[in-house]
């Protein structure tokens, strides 16, 4: 179960940083005053919660940070130019851990790398139909699953990998059901079922159940 809560993390994690990105968006916009280009927005205590700054005494280039409300350490930072985010996203958990870094590359793609603790959870490529290519990492920095995926779930090839980078599963989703011909393997390399892989590998692949259906490769009954 370990892997597959390793996924639930990422995916989480990723959410709520990207909820705390849309806020803050929203908060960006409402702390800078109309007679200067400089603000400051403060909670009640008068510790600082938002900055937004431009250096340049212009609308055009807008550099944003904003900070927890109970200690005024940094949450995330941001520049804008215009209305649009451009450079490098950072956000941070209240223990000063970063936990998100997302860039928009000169190509146009955003490039988001996920952390927990300290650690690279995943990378995730995002191209302009929305279209992903996804890394994970386990705590030691070996590769667990490589994916791709678009708005409607996996999307294409899946690989899982055992602890030493050997290939635990293979196959390809189509718009996040599981289609075609998959591969399992024991960590010696060696073909084998699904229902043959350590349980924590298994339940770490998405569509595989706790009691699969003996002659079906994807564990689905309906065939759906």
């Amino acid at each position: 179960m370990g892997a597959a809560r390793h996924v639930q993390v990422n995916l989480g994690r990723l959410l709520w940083s990207m909820f705390w990105l849309v806020l803050g968006f929203v908060t960006a916009l409402s702390v800078v005053p109309t007679e200067s280009h400089d603000g400051v927005s403060r909670n009640e205590k008068g510790l600082i919660v938002a900055v937004a700054h431009d250096p340049f005494r212009i609308q055009s280039t807008l550099h944003w940070a904003s900070y927890f409300h109970s200690d005024s350490t940094i949450r995330s930072q941001v520049e804008f130019n215009g209305s649009r985010p451009t450079g490098r996203l950072r956000t941070w958990d209240q223990n000063g851990w970063l936990v998100l870094e997302s860039e928009i590359t000169d190509n146009g793609q955003r490039v988001d790398r996920c952390y927990n603790d300290g650690h690279l959870l995943s990378i995730s490529t995002t191209d302009h139909d929305s279209r992903t290519s996804c890394t994970m990492y386990a705590p030691d920095g070996s590769v667990t699953h490589r994916f791709h995926k678009n708005v409607d779930g996996l999307d294409g090839e899946f690989v899982r990998y055992y602890d030493d980078a050997c290939i635990a599963a293979k196959g390809r989703f189509d718009n996040g059901k599981r289609v075609g011909v998959w591969e399992f393997f024991n960590d010696a390399g060696q073909p084998v079922s699904e229902q043959s892989l350590p349980e924590h590998i298994r339940l770490s692949i998405p569509g595989a159940s706790s009691q699969l259906v003996p002659g079906r490769a994807d564990g689905d009954p309906d065939g759906a």
